[in-house]
């Protein structure tokens, strides 16, 4: 608010308690569009905050998510601010640190910078902790957005980014305890959507990661050979790739719904509901008699429209056609998938062999999406693609064996 005084219009992303939105206030701020996925926060700052700054008439509540929220605001705003949208520490060894974030990527912020008046302002607070590292991703991910070399302000290890549509600004050499500093990035790899790991130094799986899959998948190969001695049959190399499909699937779901919807339990249950829904309606319609390699021309077909439809233009559909959307056609492959399970799982030569196959590949697709880690979302759906694709060329290959055309279907 120093490089920008008295803002007619700013927006707060990830508002939270409401600080953001009462500097805004403080500063002259003629309107606040406060934006927090959580609206307990909400709940909890109307109950305790002493400011009650989100009962003041100028600030316009949003419990959203902020990139849906961005993608459908007006292009009018003096500031947008990104506050402190997670925790912003970086994860122990003994944590998770697979996280799918949306809000900050280059394509955010990119969208939250178009959303700017001619002379407007974009700001990003980060705590970065001791690991220099961070500080050159979130540098370049806000020049390689807005094509401006942002202004960068720490103060111990809190950190704020400044990016303007004004090129003319010459902002001051220190605001209060925030000392101006001149940045010089290392080369590190920059969020993207189709990379979305602010949390990651480098595109690679964690070696304790590696060692977990690599153990697990170990043992279930090793037991593989011991109950099957004499090899793998060719339906049960189909069941297989079916299953390390399936789960490949459900990792496409997740991470394009956390794009619609933010990384919360919603996105989960979403997922699951479509896949449930997708799967006894492919169990009830299995009967009908759609054979499979149809059932696979469909499969593919819906898979490669899904990739080509923009997902900025599901961004800008309301939230009815982005429930739509998430609830019908995101896991209309399960749909297809689940006629091609059944249909050939009626034919299975040994339907304990096939369904524990089909297990062990679901277990190696499970650990095939931390490739994600290293490729990127776009690639890992090619690899979904490849799956199913080998799956129906052992189709293929199993059923024009003379021991399937002479068999009758096993009663199961």
């Amino acid at each position: 608010y120093v490089l920008h005084p008295a803002p007619a219009r700013v927006m707060v992303l990830g508002s939270g308690g409401g600080m953001d939105a009462e500097m805004a206030l403080l500063s002259g701020a003629g309107k606040v569009d406060a934006v927090d996925i959580d609206p307990g926060l909400i709940r909890i700052s109307r109950q305790f905050s002493a400011s009650r700054v989100y009962d003041d008439p100028r600030v316009h509540v949003h419990a959203e998510d902020a990139r849906s929220f961005i993608r459908q605001a007006r292009n009018d705003y003096d500031i947008i601010v990104f506050g402190f949208l997670d925790s912003q520490a970086l994860f122990s060894s003994m944590s998770n640190i697979r996280l799918d974030g949306f809000v900050y990527t280059v394509e955010s912020l990119r969208s939250a910078f178009g959303k700017l008046r001619e002379n407007g302002l974009l700001t990003m607070a980060f705590a970065v902790d001791y690991n220099p590292w961070m500080a050159s991703k979130l540098y370049l991910m806000m020049r390689q957005a807005t094509g401006r070399k942002p202004f960068v302000y720490a103060f111990e290890h809190n950190l704020i980014f400044c990016a303007s549509k004004d090129a003319r600004l010459s902002p001051p050499l220190a605001v209060g305890p925030f000392r101006r500093m001149e940045a010089h990035p290392l080369n590190v790899d920059v969020p993207t959507d189709d990379w979305p790991y602010l949390y990651l130094s480098g595109r690679q799986i964690p070696s304790d990661y590696l060692i977990v899959m690599g153990s697990l998948l170990g043992l279930s190969l090793g037991f593989l050979r011991w109950v099957k001695p004499t090899g793998v049959a060719q339906d049960e190399w189909h069941f297989l790739f079916l299953g390390v499909a399936f789960l490949l699937l459900q990792t496409n779901s997740i991470v394009d719904c956390s794009l619609y919807f933010g990384s919360t339990w919603l996105v989960t249950n979403l997922v699951v509901a479509g896949v449930l829904l997708m799967a006894l309606a492919a169990n009830f319609f299995a009967a009908q008699g759609m054979g499979s390699l149809k059932a696979y021309g469909c499969l593919i077909f819906v898979l490669v429209g899904t990739c080509l439809v923009p997902r900025d233009w599901v961004l800008s559909l309301p939230l009815l056609g982005r429930l739509a959307w998430t609830l019908l056609v995101v896991p209309l492959p399960v749909y297809f998938g689940g006629l091609i399970f059944s249909t050939s799982f009626r034919q299975a030569t040994d339907p304990a062999a096939a369904f524990g196959m089909n297990l062990i590949g679901a277990t190696i697709g499970g650990f095939s999406e931390y490739l994600g880690m290293v490729i990127g979302f776009r690639s890992l759906s090619l690899l979904l693609l490849g799956a199913y694709l080998l799956s129906l060329l052992f189709l293929i290959h199993w059923r024009s064996m003379p021991s399937f055309r002479l068999r009758k279907p096993s009663p199961t």
